[in-house]
């Protein structure tokens, strides 16, 4: 019970604040425990931010699935991807993948292979429905896109690339996802995606 309660308080500020930011005692305080109590169920604060990274990876995986279960067609489920990790990373520090890729090399590589594992699969059973369903264009090439899509969505979280003092986060990931869908659309899947924007909203 315990190592529940703090795998969740560090799951919600460790991303908000910057992993790099938050201190053991910043979350001793939080949790009005003793760090003590924090290294009897996490030795580091590596493993700490491993944990937190798995724990991440199945809340975003158990919310795709679900999209992906009630979803009419390659295009909702697309762009209601989009619009939950938005929401995902509007609470997220911008630091968050520059301090695990510097910080903690073991947590960043299973950013690394979950990406190649999850994202790029369902990227591109995405894009392949599209195309039979007639939304995206036939001659795309799915594995050059799919790669493309999983480049952007590490892009975004670049701060050399995109300073966030310049440019909000969630601003990039909905440039990028326009700029991604809008290139495979076909004059059906435009029509379908205005449906969907209208009907969401977002």
């Amino acid at each position: 019970m315990v190592r529940e309660k703090i795998l969740q308080m560090a799951s919600e500020i460790l991303p908000r604040y910057g992993i790099k930011s938050v201190t053991m005692d910043d979350l001793a305080q939080r949790l009005s425990i003793s760090k003590k109590t924090i290294y009897q169920h996490f030795k580091d604060k590596s493993t700490l931010v491993e944990a937190v990274v798995d724990e991440l990876f199945l809340m975003q995986d158990q919310q795709i699935a679900t999209i992906h279960e009630k979803r009419a067609d390659a295009i909702e489920e697309m762009y209601l991807i989009s619009v939950f990790i938005r929401q995902l990373c509007s609470s997220m520090d911008a630091s968050v993948v520059y301090d695990l890729k510097k910080y903690y090399p073991k947590a960043f590589d299973k950013l690394q292979c979950h990406k190649e594992e999850k994202m790029k699969c369902s990227i591109s059973d995405n894009l392949k429905e599209g195309v039979k369903q007639g939304f995206y264009r036939k001659e795309i090439n799915v594995e050059i896109l799919a790669k493309l899509k999983m480049m952007e969505a590490e892009w975004s979280f670049d701060p050399e690339k995109f300073p966030p003092e310049k440019h909000k986060m969630v601003e990039v990931k909905l440039e990028l996802f326009h700029h991604f869908l809008y290139g495979i659309l076909t004059p059906q899947g435009l029509e379908m995606l205005n449906i969907y924007k209208e009907k969401y909203k977002q």
